[in-house]
């Protein structure tokens, strides 16, 4: 056999064992490589899944209840704002300024009425005689 051919194919067989080790090498941290990447399309998946469930709501399943989309939940944020601006009578914030005006009035009544009372009471007493620092 010719040197040059013996050495080419030791040089060949000495590249083919370098290649294989290599790869043999390689391996575990291709497939480590291989399954991060994996996982992380996974996660990807699953965030876009919420993200897509945030925005357009879902149906109740196994475990979890049923969540309106984004724009049904701000109509009802919105709805509930509505309350809280003054509009001649039907928000809260008319009927809670109504009943301070009502609670105003029947304190008023009532101070009235013990005020009464008093004098009443101290016309009894005089017209009984009881002395003013007995009573």
């Amino acid at each position: 056999m010719d040197a040059t051919l013996v050495g080419e194919v030791i040089g060949a067989a000495i590249t083919a064992a370098v290649g294989i080790g290599g790869w043999a090498i390689t391996r575990p941290q291709r497939r480590r490589e291989a399954e991060r990447a994996r996982l992380e399309e996974e996660a990807r998946r699953e965030h876009d899944r919420l993200i897509r469930d945030e925005i357009l709501g879902h149906e109740a399943g196994p475990g979890y209840p049923a969540k309106p989309g984004l724009s049904a939940r701000l109509a009802i944020v919105e709805t509930r704002t509505e309350q809280l601006e003054p509009n001649h009578g039907q928000s809260l914030v008319d009927r809670v300024a109504e009943m301070q005006g009502a609670l105003t009035n029947l304190s008023d009544q009532l101070v009235q009425h013990l005020d009464d009372d008093r004098q009443s009471f101290e016309r009894i007493w005089r017209a009984i005689g009881v002395e003013e620092g007995r009573r």
